[in-house]
């Protein structure tokens, strides 16, 4: 499988403040969840697994689309409350199965759920692919940056983001932004059953590492703050939350624009 491109960086002017745009719309299914998705097809080649994953919508479209001309079916494992748009988006390339996701789902469960036959294999690929993100602090490395902000759903990407500053070095300031509300307009951030809230409170006992909480008010004014030119859905356009928190008016921000809406992609 061909390795993606680096994508853009794009400079914008959002309030009063200058902000670089880390173009994650641009890779091949519009998300920043096809580096994952190419992972796990790296991972998974030469077998036929069923490829199962719980989702908000971005991680199984993305493997389902990037799956289509592999051995592999993709089985996506949504909230049984999702939108009706997002999971007829999702079954154009996988099979859907709707649980109720209010609740943590042990990997049992999702695998158990998976299955379409005693003979088929199934692989859980809901998590463990934190890493596939530090390559977008490697695409930034020789950038100027005192602070990357980026959404937090999951939690995966802002795990891989954490790592690849660990990894890189610098003395670079992360800060996630999530949501209050269990039913967001900023739908794609509302992960219940993750793994990684747990270790997200432990990374953000550090220096230069937080985490901010966001009402849906604050959700509203983050959607009208989203430049024209840029393709952005609510659950990206949630960074423009943390710019408030940069106290230094000459601080390099740069904020990751983890894709652009289900219904702007082909």
């Amino acid at each position: 499988m061909d390795s993606l491109k680096p994508t853009r960086v794009t400079s914008h002017i959002v309030g009063d403040r200058r902000i670089f745009l880390k173009r994650e719309d641009e890779n091949p299914t519009g998300t920043h969840k096809d580096r994952r998705s190419q992972e796990i097809l790296k991972e998974a080649e030469g077998t036929d697994d069923l490829l199962v994953l719980l989702t908000a919508g971005n991680a199984g479209y993305s493997l389902g689309r990037m799956a289509w001309n592999t051995r592999h079916r993709v089985m996506s494992i949504v909230d049984h409350g999702m939108s009706k748009y997002v999971k007829d988006c999702l079954s154009r390339n996988s099979i859907v199965r709707e649980l109720p996701l209010a609740h943590k789902w042990d990997t049992n469960t999702i695998v158990g759920n998976g299955y379409q036959s005693v003979r088929e294999c199934v692989r859980n690929v809901t998590d463990g692919y934190a890493h596939a993100y530090r390559r977008i602090v490697r695409e930034l490395f020789v950038m100027e940056k005192d602070v990357i902000i980026a959404p937090v759903g999951s939690g995966e990407l802002f795990l891989g983001l954490h790592e690849g500053l660990e990894q890189y070095g610098g003395n670079t300031e992360l800060i996630g932004v999530t949501v209050a509300h269990p039913k967001s307009k900023a739908d794609k951030l509302t992960a219940p059953w993750t793994p990684y809230r747990k270790i997200i409170e432990e990374i953000c006992k550090e220096p230069r590492r937080r985490l901010h909480v966001i009402s849906e008010e604050e959700v509203e004014e983050c959607v009208r703050l989203i430049p024209k030119d840029v393709p952005m859905e609510p659950s990206a356009a949630v960074i423009f939350a943390g710019l408030p928190l940069v106290k230094d008016p000459y601080a390099w921000i740069v904020g990751i624009n983890t894709g652009k809406p289900l219904y702007a992609r082909s």
